[in-house]
């Protein structure tokens, strides 16, 4: 089947019903075949539910000490069939991680964040796990907006200014907020079988590359408002935010500062504190549209 996402054109031998189908395949290729472990192994990392191998043929996806793919040259995802894995989940891994890693082998700069559509640029949230980012991008669609991506935001730079590529229509949101909204969660698939949280599908999603307009960062505090952060501490934050940080090479950690310190010379970056709470989710969307009139 064709597939897009990213700006990219996507052959998959593995159904992908979170992606909008193509008519046009090329750019990368997701296939089925037996997998050997390459002996040449540069470096092993940890990333908290498996791990990743770097060898001198590509990037292993590690699942509970099953090999689950090889992720090469920015171009391929080869699946093993007896990865021994339920089908939802495998969808999860490979539309999740390994093509996250396949982004950062063609080049782009990719943050752990959403990003919505605000005016024609792109407004993206960055932050650790739990602050909030698909709330706001839930809420903020909910308003209208056009969201862009969720979870993985990709950065091209090859341009005048930043652009970040829409990825696809699913944002997963934890059953409170949509409870909280109204949704009725039967409607709602699991963005896995055995998922805690569901997969929304955003039907206003913005199918083009968009100029990176301002970045958040989030961080917890008592009351919700805007603060200012100075260059140097913008830039140790994007470093920290580079989804792929612990599989880089010393050659990918210079790159990654050149390329967080044009986003921090281009790009308008705040504070956003968050008080955790449903309630407040509407003073969060005034605080954002009030800063971006």
């Amino acid at each position: 089947m064709l597939y897009k996402a990213y700006g990219l054109s996507i052959h998959s031998d593995l159904p992908l019903p979170e992606l909008e189908l193509s008519d046009k395949g090329g750019d990368i290729s997701i296939i089925f075949q037996d997998i050997e472990l390459s002996s040449h192994l540069l470096n092993e990392y940890d990333y908290n539910h498996f791990n990743v191998i770097n060898t001198s043929k590509g990037l292993y996806i590690i699942y509970e000490d099953r090999t689950i793919c090889r992720i090469s040259s920015g171009e391929e995802i080869v699946i093993d069939p007896d990865n021994g894995l339920e089908e939802s989940f495998l969808r999860v891994l490979i539309l999740g991680p390994a093509l996250t890693f396949l982004l950062h082998q063609r080049g782009n700069l990719v943050l752990h964040g959403s990003a919505i559509n605000v005016n024609g640029g792109a407004v993206a949230f960055l932050g650790d796990n739990g602050v909030g980012k698909s709330t706001i991008l839930y809420t903020l669609l909910k308003r209208s907006y056009s969201p862009i991506t969720d979870d993985v935001l990709s950065v091209s730079l090859n341009g005048k200014c930043p652009l970040v590529s829409p990825s696809f229509s699913k944002v997963k949101l934890w059953p409170d907020i949509l409870d909280f909204m109204n949704e009725d969660l039967n409607i709602h698939p699991k963005t896995y079988a055995d998922s805690e949280k569901y997969s929304y599908t955003a039907k206003n999603f913005s199918e083009k590359r968009l100029p990176l307009k301002k970045i958040y960062l989030l961080e917890k505090d008592e009351k919700c408002y805007l603060d200012e952060i100075n260059k140097d501490e913008s830039l140790i934050k994007l470093i920290e935010s580079s989804y792929c940080y612990r599989i880089f090479n010393s050659s990918e950690i210079t790159d990654n500062m050149r390329a967080c310190t044009k986003i921090v010379e281009d790009v308008e970056i705040k504070v956003l504190k968050v008080r955790h709470s449903l309630e407040n989710l509407e003073e969060l969307v005034r605080i954002i549209e009030k800063d971006n009139i």
